[in-house]
């Protein structure tokens, strides 16, 4: 489990960066290791280095809007649902079922019908 809850009630998170990707994120060390005040930020710094790992392993550039933030439905497509069906998005080890994850694909294609 990438987060931790200290001794002294902060939140560590530790991920693995592998070891082809190092050289380009700048940085010698297995793992990215940070503390956090609450678990939400933790949460959030996660899904951000996840994103970045994600985007220099493929290479893929993804639009932006002109103030600079992604677009919700490009961060859907290309970084969040893989995350999702491989267990990445929650706290757990252990990956959504089958069944959630096809409710999960037909919720959102519903709000994209609206």
């Amino acid at each position: 489990m990438p987060i931790t809850k200290t001794k002294s009630n902060t939140y560590q998170l530790k991920v693995y960066i592998p070891s082809e990707l190092r050289r380009k994120l700048g940085t010698k060390g297995t793992h990215f290791v940070r503390r956090y005040k609450t678990r939400k930020e933790a949460k959030l710094a996660e899904i951000d280095l996840l994103t970045k790992l994600h985007q220099l392993e493929t290479g893929e550039a993804i639009e932006l809007t002109r103030d600079g933030s992604i677009l919700f439905s490009d961060f859907y497509k290309t970084v969040w649902w893989e995350a999702y069906q491989a267990g990445q998005t929650t706290s757990t080890i252990k990956p959504a079922s089958k069944a959630t994850i096809s409710g999960t694909e037909i919720a959102f294609r519903n709000l994209k019908n609206k």
